[in-house]
């Protein structure tokens, strides 16, 4: 009987093939490592909170996203951003590419920040950031980075580069076909979007990593990118598109007038930040961090941000 991973390797070879092992592919040596990526995205937020981007060295035709679309470095997060007080870094020197999942702050408000580097030959080439909106007392799940990620699994835990995509893409595709009955995932599989567990949780959504029911009203999962993987630590960062063409999907939820707390949907039991978009046609443009070991998927993290419906992800 063959195992999941024989069937990785076609899938593997099909994604090759689509282009979406990656940014820039993987090069014989990589000309910035684990360090220097950390220190240009270091360099990078130092800019962005001085809301001074002159210090940056910017590779001719370098390429910024801003929130799905083309931008200049002088978006909202150039302008108003404090502080930034949670740091979760993912990097893959075989790309040059380097992301963070973090908080930012504005006068005492907090909002989701996803910030993804591509450094070729000491340069940035190209800079695709997600700011989400700040709130007082703002996404309150993410205090302090997951060490869980940074931890470098043993040999025999390991999968290959290859193996590792085709793994996070069947979670794309099982969300597509809303069947995660080929998603491997292991029975203590924690899912967490903007800081909030959304599997195996009592309170709101008990359900495991791999059951797709309560997103049925997705029609495609689109978009799909995989710029960085870290074989030694079993992670792999996904981004895609979650496209919602009716009017449809969790609504934005009631709460009491008399009442302080986020809105609640009725299907799943999550809770739903204040959104004019949700229950409409809608792209949600997801970055969403997997940790695998020994071949399955233990631990998701996600930054996801809802767009009017035909936005794309701007990659």
């Amino acid at each position: 009987m063959k195992s999941f991973l024989d069937h990785c390797r076609p899938v593997a070879l099909a994604l090759t093939a689509l282009g979406l092992l990656g940014v820039s592919g993987v090069s014989a040596a990589a000309s910035c490592d684990r360090d220097c990526l950390k220190g240009e995205m270091d360099k990078y937020l130092a800019a962005l909170v001085k809301h001074d981007p002159s210090s940056l060295s910017l590779a001719e035709g370098y390429k910024s996203i801003y929130n799905g679309k083309p931008s200049k470095l002088d978006t909202d997060d150039w302008k108003h951003i404090d502080k930034i007080d949670f740091h979760q870094y993912v990097m893959d020197p075989s790309t040059g590419n380097v992301a963070l999942f973090g908080v930012a702050v504005e006068n005492y408000k907090r909002g989701t920040l996803f910030v993804r580097l591509e450094v070729k030959d000491g340069k940035l080439a190209m800079i695709e950031t997600i700011l989400g909106d700040r709130i007082p007392d703002g996404v309150p799940g993410l205090i302090s980075p997951n060490p869980f990620y940074d931890y470098v699994l043993p040999k025999q835990e390991r999968r290959s580069r290859k193996e590792l995509i085709a793994i996070a893409d069947s979670y794309f595709e099982g969300l597509e076909t809303h069947d995660g009955s080929k998603v491997p995932v292991s029975h203590d599989c924690r899912r967490f979007e903007d800081g909030v567990q959304t599997s195996l949780n009592p309170v709101m959504l008990p359900l495991p990593c791999n059951v797709f029911t309560p997103f049925t009203y997705m029609d495609k999962i689109s978009n799909r990118l995989y710029p960085i993987v870290d074989v030694e630590r079993g992670l792999v960062l996904g981004q895609m598109v979650i496209e919602v063409s009716q009017a449809a999907g969790p609504p934005s939820g009631q709460s009491s007038p008399a009442s302080s707390r986020p809105p609640i949907n009725p299907a799943s039991g999550m809770i739903m930040p204040p959104s004019e978009l949700r229950g409409k046609p809608r792209h949600t443009i997801i970055h969403e961090l997997f940790k695998v070991v020994d071949g399955k998927i233990t631990e998701i993290q996600t930054i996801r941000m809802d767009r009017p419906y035909g936005w794309g992800g701007g990659w």
